[in-house]
């Protein structure tokens, strides 16, 4: 018989892993790789898809690579998760 716990570990490591990748990909875009900072952050938010920070990260990416729709749409994401959310707002 499975321990009714494990799921809910499980779902109590990915928050945690979840703002690893977008520590990391924000450290990574601060040194300029894109690339890398995108795959993290992409990351972050499949372990955590209301991450407002995680969608905030991956649009400021896609301002650096000069990809303003997609940059826009991962703002836009950021402030309905979090409609205060004061560096999307710039």
């Amino acid at each position: 018989m499975a321990s009714p716990l494990v799921p809910v570990a499980v779902a109590a490591e990915q928050p945690d892993a979840a703002q690893r990748h977008y520590e990391r990909g924000a450290a990574l875009l601060k040194k300029g790789d894109l690339a890398a900072a995108s795959e993290a952050a992409r990351k972050a938010i499949e372990l955590n898809p209301s991450s407002a920070e995680a969608h905030h990260l991956l649009g400021m990416i896609y301002f650096k690579e000069r990809k303003p729709v997609q940059s826009v749409e991962a703002f836009n994401q950021a402030l309905k998760l979090k409609p205060a959310y004061p560096d999307a707002l710039k």
